[in-house]
């Protein structure tokens, strides 16, 4: 498999105007628009070579214990980066991952791994990105409109949730005492999030950072 060469960006062509002026800054946006999507296509291709090479194992040609190894010493890439494009050039199609970015594909296949209901998204992030749902309040974004930011803080919150709903419920008096502390907040005038952590017996205030700077600046 070819790895597809990253467009010279910056050099100047004999036909190109002056790099300064209207027409040359906009040549310029657009090299730079295409070199990222080349970073994009070669990095997918470094993924399904990847692929490829784990499933011969070739490893045992290096006499290596792992393919770990043979990433990390020979390849000299860092396996947290080859494990990414190996499951992006896993879940999705070339165009696909060129257009939405690798980075944005990793967070739609996490997101696909958290949600439930797959029979409304998808039986994998490839056909839930093609349906194309949306999240957030009211109507909300569509999934190919969102960041690759905005997927991993959906991802987040989703996995929080989560996480709270295996949580015992606070007694009645920490209940209460939840209650008296919210006053307490609202009474300084910060509208804070409450939470009792019951393992470790601790409470916890959240504060919107605008909040807090109005306050104490």
């Amino acid at each position: 498999m070819s790895i597809p060469r990253i467009l010279d960006v910056g050099v100047v062509r004999p036909s190109t105007p002056d790099p300064n002026s209207d027409a040359g800054i906009r040549q310029r946006v657009a090299d730079v628009r295409e070199g990222y999507r080349a970073v994009q296509a070669t990095a997918f291709a470094i993924g399904k070579e990847l692929v490829a090479l784990k499933r011969v194992r070739a490893q045992r040609r290096f006499k290596l214990p792992t393919f770990q190894q043979l990433v990390t010493e020979e390849m000299k890439i860092p396996y947290r980066t080859a494990a990414r494009y190996m499951r992006v050039a896993r879940n999705f199609k070339e165009d696909t991952a060129v257009e939405h970015g690798i980075s944005k594909c990793e967070q739609v296949i996490r997101l696909h791994a958290v949600l439930a209901d797959k029979r409304k998204y998808g039986r994998n992030p490839s056909v839930m990105l093609s349906r194309n749902p949306r999240f957030g309040k009211g109507r909300g974004k569509t999934l190919k409109r969102m960041t690759a930011k905005e997927v991993e803080a959906l991802v987040r919150a989703i996995e929080l949730r989560k996480a709270a709903a295996l949580l015992p419920a606070p007694t009645p008096m920490q209940t209460r005492m939840l209650t008296r502390l919210r006053k307490e907040f609202e009474g300084m005038g910060l509208a804070a999030r409450t939470r009792f952590h019951p393992g470790r017996k601790e409470f916890t205030a959240v504060f919107a950072y605008d909040e807090v700077r109005e306050h104490f600046r």
